[in-house]
């Protein structure tokens, strides 16, 4: 016996085929008292089946089942299903797996179920129009009432709420789904971290995950029709005729004994696709980039850099806003060209060698979620998104203001026009970074026919491919350059994401950012993310603020990290946007966006003798208070002072 079949075990029911038992370490994880109505949902309603092995067929049901079922939609009009179902251990996997996958055949519909018997027959095959095939449907209950969920995203910022898109889950799964309503959070790939869910037994620590990542169908996440637990809607939204054949995308069950091997699994899983940013982001400080605040010409743009830079404020330009727009929209392009208002692009080109020439790198911004239809002579029609009506869907503004308008990003086109200017900021310019806005998105459903998609639902699916043809080629153009994104899916390649939104309401007492960056030394990479708080060095990307009052911490932060040993990778981070460099005994605290001084600082167990905090730049000290925390500290690096 295969060990990981020692600690997982499925058992089918002999009659119907179903899986109607699963037991890890010997505890049963499916309610028995409410066994599932149907494995397969065909447009969120069960469907009846019953086993229809092949004559012969050997394997165990455990391994290999086949079941039919038909869907009667008048009298003896239907059609029916045939579901092939595979299980089985992934032997060589890093972590414990477990896999199931379906494949799914239209065959002739049979008459061994038609609700009125009688004289007549065959039964008349009816159309079948398939918006999404949903499996498996098991009821979870897992461990009772000491089960728990986790559900993390990489959003950027946003709604917070029961129906918004941004947060960090932990608590039951009630709890946890009631945060899930809005579909942002759960089509695939989106902004999901985990593409399913992890479970855990918060007395014992056994966990199990469920998962379906890289997927080739499309997929809304369901978490209504598997009990405690979630099964995945694959979305076609197309026809699916007689002789028609499917495999639905795998999904695998990982599994574990602890609480430490659970956080392993998520860090190697929200880590995996991830790309390591090159060393020259961690001596940098970036500046604000420009956000309609440009001067009048692009020569007075590098002229006022040049005169930050001599003054030591900063040593790289964030995410630019260069594009060209119309007077009423903020991130809205006509196309990627930089803004002829401030003047030609020649000039542009010169603006960014001035900065490349000193080794200051820029990034330039993008739009992931589409562009402006008809905004400029270069951009195609068919490239954007329509339903059967021809009509094409806003991203950003409304029907009769479609500021950006959804794209396909599997479009061909589409992606070469991203390309072009990929190629001219990074290779001409000598920019070294292109920032997605939006790159955490969802998309509607292509009802336009494509030759490079299989069903109307691969919209979403295909931003993986996108991503990965950008990033390769950003490397192509430069193996120095970055992709940054606003937020992200752990299916993506991106050095560096955004995670502003950062509200806390998990049980762990931590926000989408500080569990992100938790995973870090728990895996063999790590993530690395910013935000809207100046100095923040958490996250391994710093930025400066624009701020007056803090010009000197912005001269201190610049000369700082360009030190031997000090770069923002020389520190760990800590919960609430902290960092600490352990090899110097160092501490450092961000400028936060919505407080003047960091309200209140509680070192953990490791710094306990720590009395005093030192700043480097001034020499002020903060003394710890009787409650034991350190109030009102302002942004700055401290030396953890034992005096």
């Amino acid at each position: 016996m295969n060990e990981n079949m020692k600690d997982i075990e499925l058992i089918c029911d002999e009659r119907t085929g179903m899986v109607r038992s699963v037991k890890l370490y010997g505890e049963e994880l499916l309610d028995q008292a409410r066994p599932c109505e149907a494995e397969l949902l065909v447009n969120g309603a069960a469907l009846k089946t019953r086993l229809h092995q092949a004559a012969g067929e050997a394997r165990p049901l455990e391994n290999w089942t086949r079941q039919k079922g038909e869907r009667f939609v008048d009298h003896f009009a239907g059609w029916g299903l045939v579901i092939s179902r595979s299980m089985g251990t992934r032997d060589y996997s890093k972590h414990p797996s477990f896999g199931i996958q379906y494949h799914v055949r239209r065959e002739q519909a049979a008459m061994t179920d038609l609700p009125c018997p009688g004289p007549g027959g065959p039964v008349i095959e009816a159309p079948l129009h398939v918006d999404a095939f949903t499996v498996p449907n098991w009821n979870w209950s897992f461990w009772g009432d000491e089960t728990r969920m986790i559900f993390p995203s990489a959003h950027s910022t946003g709604p917070t709420d029961e129906f918004g898109h941004c947060g960090h889950e932990n608590g039951t799964p009630e709890d946890c789904k009631n945060f899930l309503r809005n579909v942002w959070r759960r089509i695939y790939p989106g902004v999901m971290v985990l593409h399913g869910g992890m479970f855990y037994n918060a007395k014992t620590g056994h966990w199990l995950s469920i998962t379906c990542r890289r997927p080739q169908l499309g997929y809304i996440l369901n978490t209504e029709s598997a009990g405690r637990g979630v099964s995945y809607d694959f979305t076609l939204h197309a026809p699916f005729n007689l002789g028609d054949s499917l495999y639905l995308p795998e999904i695998i069950f990982n599994f574990g004994k602890s609480r430490e091997s659970m956080d392993k699994f998520i860090a190697d899983y929200a880590t995996f696709h991830s790309k390591q940013p090159p060393a020259w982001i961690s001596p940098t400080v970036f500046r604000l980039g420009l956000t309609w605040d440009n001067k009048p010409s692009w020569g007075d743009q590098a002229d006022q850099w040049e005169r930050e830079l001599d003054a030591g404020l900063f040593s790289g330009i964030h995410i630019n806003l260069v594009t060209d727009r119309p007077i009423a929209s903020g991130t809205t392009p006509k196309g990627y060209h930089p803004d002829p208002n401030h003047g030609t692009q020649e000039e542009f080109v010169a603006m960014c060698q001035r900065m490349a020439r000193r080794n200051v790198p820029i990034v330039v911004w993008m739009s992931h979620s589409g562009l402006m239809y008809r905004g400029g002579p270069d951009i195609d029609d068919d490239w954007f998104i329509r339903g059967i009506d021809g009509r094409i869907c806003a991203a950003w503004g409304s029907e009769d203001d479609p500021s950006i308008a959804h794209i396909n990003l599997g479009h061909p086109g589409h992606l070469e026009y991203v390309k072009k200017w990929i190629r001219f900021y990074i290779k001409e310019c000598g920019c070294k970074g292109i920032f997605l806005d939006c790159l955490g998105w969802a998309f509607p459903p292509d009802f336009t026919p494509r030759a490079f998609m299989r069903y109307p639902g691969d919209t979403n699916r295909m931003a993986v491919g996108f991503i990965e043809a950008v990033h390769a080629y950003i490397k192509e153009c430069d193996p120095d350059a970055i992709l940054l994104g606003e937020g992200s899916s752990s299916d993506f390649p991106v050095e560096i994401f955004s995670v502003v939104a950062n509200p806390v309401r998990a049980i762990d007492g931590q926000g989408p950012r500080d569990y992100l960056l938790g995973l870090s030394g728990k895996s063999s990479r790590r993530l690395y993310t910013y935000d809207e708080n100046a100095f923040n060095l958490a996250g391994g990307y710093c930025t400066s603020s624009n701020k007056p009052e803090h010009e000197g911490l912005n001269k201190f932060y610049t000369a700082f990290l360009q030190k031997p040993g000090c770069g923002a990778w020389s520190f760990d981070p800590l919960p609430g946007d902290l960092a600490v460099n352990r090899a110097e005994g160092l501490l450092a605290v961000p400028a936060l966006k919505e407080h003047d001084v960091y309200p209140s600082i509680r070192l953990g167990e490791e710094w306990k003798a720590v009395t005093t905090l030192r700043a480097l730049m001034d020499g002020s000290l903060v003394a710890r208070g009787g409650d034991g925390s350190f109030s009102d500290v302002p942004a700055g690096i401290y030396k953890l002072s034992m005096e």
